[in-house]
Formats: C-alpha cells, structure tokens, sequence
C-alpha cells in the first residue's frame, strides 16, 4: 500500500567549502520525515585556467627625503636636493629635487640646462603595464607649446614622453602645461617599455640668460610600478539526477 502526499524533503551533501583542482564526488541524500533516503553521486571538476597573478613594489621610489640624491642618480646643471624655494608638495612636503638656485629661488644663472636622472629600471617582460608617476612644479617663461625658452621636459631612456595631467594628455613638451607655480601630479605610461631597462629624466633648458627670474622646475615623489592582474577562469561541471521513491506501509 502506498500513501501520497505532501512529505518534507532534507537534502545533505558531503560537499567541500572550497574544491581542489581535479574531479571530486560528491554524495547527495535526500531524506524524508519517515527516515526514507536515496543518495546519488555528483563529479564536480574544477580546471586550473588561472595564469598565476602577479604583483610588482615599486620599481623606483624616491622622495628625496634624504637630502641629497640616492645611488645611481645623478644630476647636472642647477639640478639638486632642497627644502628651500618651498611650495610644498602635497605628498612629501619636506624635500625635492629642484632646477634653480636657493638663495635666489630662480635660474638666472645665464644660459642653463641639465638633467635629474633617475638609475636604470629593469621592467619586467611579464609585466601587463608600467605607470610612472611624479608631482611636479613648473615656473617659467615658456608657454605650454614653447620649444624655445624655459623649456621641461620628461624623457625615457632620452626620449621626449607625453604626459597626463589632471586627466589631460600633453606632448613631449608637457610639463611646462597644468597651473602654472603650482605642484601637480603628473602620470606616463611606461608600457611601450616593458621588458626594457630604463632611465628617467627630467631635463629644463632656459634657453637663453634673458628674464631667468621665475621658479625654476621641482619634481618629487617619482614612483615607476608594473603590475600583472590576470581574473581567474574556472572551467567546472556538474550535474546530478536522482529519484526518490517513498513506499510507506
């Protein structure tokens, strides 16, 4: 004899919070209120597609904060390490590094010119991307498009770059753009680079020994980071099929 109608239904199963990579059995059970049961098995498999993520530290990070340039950078022309002419960056208010003189605040020191360069980089090959990134503040006589007087540049292995400030683009000729006398932060993408070892420089020209009395160029808190973020993807299957039959007496 059999009776037939509404009958709470427990299901149970032995699977895992987290599955291992391969196939795993898991053993589903149904059970009613009158301790009948029927079990069948499911195969979960779990493929690893997943590159292994990779994340970079800074590959250059310099604030300056010492006083004078760390190893493997040099400088030249009025290029140096000062607290002095100050306008603070907003990052790492103490020190950074400055074209122009202390005493005065300006470079009307003649004709000038010279570079800050940073050591050489090596970018990793299995890097996804490269962004450098810098504050820096520009005071000078030269217009955002001058190629005469004054001029700033930031350069890759000697290379002119384009630059992003405040979400803008601007060419070879960039940091002489943004609000002038004012720190700005400044991003380049590096990418073009990867794989490659690399120098950074920051090169001011004046041009010529005439009107010299504006700030100069500063630069602080330089950071170069990669980083390789690759999203997981799983591959998993899995399918179950079971009958309860319930006889009850």
């Amino acid at each position: 004899n059999y009776t037939t109608g509404n009958m709470q239904t427990y299901l149970t199963s032995n699977a895992p919070s987290v599955f291992p990579i391969g196939t795993t059995t898991v053993t589903w059970t149904a059970t009613d209120a009158s301790g009948n049961s029927s079990s069948c098995n499911q195969l979960v498999t779990v493929t690893d597609n997943e590159v292994p993520i990779l994340s970079y530290p800074a590959l250059l990070s310099e604030d300056f904060e010492s006083g004078s340039l760390s190893s493997g950078w040099s400088a030249t022309g009025l290029w140096h390490i000062t607290n002095s002419c100050a306008g603070g960056s907003p990052v790492n208010p103490s020190k950074w590094a400055y074209f122009g003189t202390d005493a005065n605040c300006n470079f009307n020191n003649g004709t000038v010119s010279g570079s800050l360069t940073s050591p050489v980089i090596a970018i990793p090959a299995s890097a996804s991307n490269a962004t450098i990134s810098f504050w820096k503040r520009y005071n000078g006589e030269g217009s955002p498009t001058s190629t005469t007087y004054d001029l700033a540049r930031f350069r890759i292995n000697g290379i002119d770059q384009t630059v992003v400030i405040n979400g803008t683009a601007y060419p070879a000729n960039g940091l002489q753009n943004g609000i002038d006398n004012q720190w700005q932060r400044v991003t380049v993408d590096a990418s073009a680079f990867i794989g490659q070892n690399v120098t950074l420089s920051w090169y001011f020209n004046s041009g010529d020994a005439i009107a010299n009395t504006d700030l100069g160029l500063q630069i602080d808190s330089v950071r170069l980071v990669t980083n390789e973020v690759i999203l997981p993807t799983i591959a998993n299957s899995c399918t179950a099929n079971y009958t309860l039959l319930d006889p009850i007496s």
